[in-house]
């Protein structure tokens, strides 16, 4: 398994983001949703930044000592 490049990832988040911003300008219930959803997810952001990053990093350093 590769990740993909990072490149490729930077233009799918801006593709994405713009077909979000004009979707948004021309349907105004799809604006009231993906606001919300936006919100949602900022918040819900933190928790992987928090624990499952922390975690990871935990068991990679560990098993990396044990071989």
């Amino acid at each position: 398994m590769r990740l993909f490049p990072r490149d490729a990832l930077g233009t799918c988040f801006k593709t994405a983001n713009d077909r979000h911003a004009r979707l948004s300008n021309d349907d105004p219930p799809f604006r009231k949703i993906i606001d919300s959803y936006f919100a949602f997810r900022a918040d819900e952001d933190l928790w992987p930044q928090f624990a499952e990053y922390a975690f990871d990093n935990f068991v990679i350093r560990e098993r990396r000592s044990k071989s």
